[in-house]
């Protein structure tokens, strides 16, 4: 390895690792991926036959998120953050008593995760990661280009360590804000697949992205995010070209197998 790509790989993990942290930080921030519940309440007047709710039956948690929207008028919690406090506060129906005053609820449940309003956020954190895994990739291999399609399998592997590093960390350390993507090491899957549409491995190349949107696919209905495989499409196009320009033409790995199997022919 030369000293211009020794210097060129330090920067790309340097680059990639920064990338990677404030992205997660603007994810936690933004809580990027969660459910959240929204609840306003408003004095009223309840019917006869109106079901009302004491404060003082919730859980003490879920009745401090009460008292707090009675006095700003709304409340919002995430759920990932407290799921007994967001299951008592969605089991308000119609009406809540709080020290003699009844308010009227209503409730929003608010998704925190359309297909474009996190889209900055998503690039770059499937960018940084997909980055990483290539310094990663090419610390193994000794250069940057052409990309293997062996060399461009770590980088999944790579995000799938970061991501889970940053879940077990977030146990022990409780950031501030909160996150739940488990897409991101599959979404950084389409690097591969960008190598092996340059290398014209069409069938590897279908494989591993139906892979990568089946795994999104069914990391959404476990992680209970509304981010799916078109959410992880979109962001991770960059993902794709980035690996299609990396992977060069055929490999001289590749084309010394073909020669070497054409001699023995």
């Amino acid at each position: 390895m030369s000293a211009r790509t020794r210097s060129l790989l330090v920067f790309v993990l340097v680059l990639g690792a920064l990338g990677a942290a404030g992205s997660y930080g603007l994810a936690y921030d933004s809580h990027l991926g969660q459910h959240a519940v929204s609840l306003a309440l408003e004095p009223a007047e309840p019917g006869d036959e109106s079901t009302i709710t004491d404060v003082d039956d919730l859980p003490p948690a879920a009745a401090e998120m009460v008292r707090s929207g009675v006095e700003d008028g709304h409340a919002t919690i995430y759920r990932d953050d407290r799921d007994d406090v967001t299951e008592s506060l969605e089991s308000l129906s119609g009406y809540v008593r709080v020290d003699g005053e009844t308010y009227r609820v209503f409730q929003a449940a608010d998704e925190n995760m359309t297909l474009f309003g996190p889209l900055l956020t998503l690039t770059a954190l499937f960018l940084s990661m997909g980055v990483l895994g290539i310094g990663v990739a090419a610390l193994r291999t000794g250069a940057f280009r052409p990309l293997s399609i062996a060399a461009s399998l770590s980088i999944p592997g790579v995000a799938l360590a970061i991501d889970v590093a940053v879940t077990l960390l977030d146990s022990m350390v409780a950031f501030s804000g909160g996150v739940d993507l488990p897409v991101v090491p599959a979404a950084t899957g389409l690097v591969v697949v960008g190598v092996a549409a340059r290398k014209r491995k069409w069938a590897l190349a279908l494989s591993v992205f139906l892979a990568v949107m089946v795994t999104a696919a069914f990391a959404d209905v476990l992680g209970g995010t509304s981010l799916g495989p078109i959410g992880t499409l979109a962001p991770g196009i960059p993902l794709f070209v980035l690996g299609y320009v990396l992977g060069g033409e055929q490999s001289s790995d590749d084309s010394a197998g073909v020669d070497a199997s054409a001699a023995s022919a």
